[in-house]
């Protein structure tokens, strides 16, 4: 294990091979010390770690205070007066603690959340025993999917760049680090909104059926008289034509307002956006399932598409032709993404990015909040 950690502090050792490699190399340099012949590994080591690395190393291993057997100073040529003095048995040695991989992850001052959501999400983290960057990253991604389209930034006094108020989000955490609770606590104002819409649009939709149903009775009463002799053309398009344009309006207003998807095609997703051009916040409770979707057979396009809605529209309208569908046209594309997913199913993408594989797209550089804290940093909740 000890091994293991020092060859992932090297870098460029993090391959499995490599690690394989440096773990052999050390099992050979303790046979050598054992056998008495002569061992280079400190020194091969030490050309990969810093003077002051190795120094932590050395005093950990108590290094300075061990000798070689009689045998081995006599092959590596060292003289009787240079050898250090006789050391206590290693089993008399007091056992150390390893030194850490990495340094601890600093936690995200409460200060540094908008004053408007800072009482509200430090509530959460204090009744659920969590980070607060755990549903920090879920409110803030919730309340700029809800903005969407609505709000732009023009950061530059002079130059036209605008950008829009969506944001992709990402929680990394293991199993049983209360990742799902403050995602559902972050983001509940949102559902509230959605659930509200929702029973205002079913309430609705009977009186917009009866209406529409109206319209086109007097859509049909207006082509029947004009169809009769000497009925003015003119006058019968016109009439006909307003008719229609309230027909059209009302099922516009009659399309439900789409807040959340989780599970949707792209072809799905772009006719969600053209009845919702405001944008939608796609929420993944894993989101290792909506990267292995982005990897099907079939969906080359898929992160295409949305790389583009993480620009929020701000390209103009995309349209979809497809000769079963027809055409779709979205105002602006605006998608927001959240979600967690574990250290361990997220190591293939990072890895495929920096290395240039298939995921070095930008993809996951577009998850502008990304948190990973402390294991350590779950604790007792309050119950108030």
């Amino acid at each position: 294990a000890f091994i293991l950690a020092v060859a992932r502090s090297i870098p460029g050792a993090a391959d499995p091979e490599d690690v394989a490699h440096i773990r052999g190399n050390v099992r050979d340099t303790a046979e050598k010390i054992s056998a008495g012949m002569p061992a280079t590994g400190g020194r091969t080591l030490a050309e990969f770690l810093s003077p002051k690395a190795m120094d932590r190393l050395t005093e950990w291993l108590s290094l300075d205070r061990l000798i070689l057997s009689e045998p081995g100073r006599r092959a590596a040529g060292a003289s009787e007066r240079d050898a250090p003095r006789a050391a206590a048995p290693a089993e008399s040695l007091p056992a150390l603690p390893l030194p850490p991989i990495a340094e601890p992850v600093p936690t995200m001052p409460a200060g540094m959340l908008p004053s408007a959501l800072r009482d509200f999400l430090a509530d959460i983290a204090t009744r659920q025993g969590v980070p607060i960057e755990f549903p920090a990253v879920a409110a803030i991604v919730a309340a700029g999917s809800l903005l969407g389209r609505s709000l732009t930034i023009r950061p530059r006094r002079l130059d036209n760049w605008t950008v829009t108020s969506n944001l992709w989000g990402a929680e990394v955490g293991s199993s049983s680090t209360m990742k799902t609770p403050a995602i559902a606590a972050g983001t509940m104002p949102l559902r509230r909104i959605a659930s509200e819409s929702d029973e205002d649009h079913g309430q609705l939709q009977a009186r917009r059926r009866a209406l529409a149903e109206a319209l086109n009775g007097q859509k049909q009463a207006v082509i029947r008289a004009g169809a009769k002799s000497g009925a003015n053309e003119d006058e019968t398009v016109h009439r006909i034509t307003a008719i229609q344009s309230r027909i059209d309006a009302l099922k516009t207003e009659s399309a439900r307002r789409r807040y959340f998807v989780n599970d949707a095609t792209v072809e799905a997703l772009i006719g969600i956006l053209s009845e919702s051009p405001n944008g939608v916040l796609e929420f993944r409770d894993e989101l290792s399932g909506l990267l292995a979707s982005l990897d099907r057979v079939g969906h080359e396009q898929d992160r295409p598409f949305l790389l583009e809605a993480w620009n929020g529209g701000i390209g103009g309208t995309f349209e979809q032709d497809r000769i079963g569908r027809g055409n779709v046209r979205v105002a602006g594309p605006c998608v927001s993404i959240l979600g967690g997913i574990q250290p361990a199913r997220l190591e293939r993408y990072i890895r495929g990015t920096v290395h240039g594989g298939s995921e070095a797209d930008g993809f996951l550089a577009r998850f502008q909040l990304a948190v990973w804290p402390e294991n350590g940093a779950i604790v007792p909740g309050v119950d108030r």
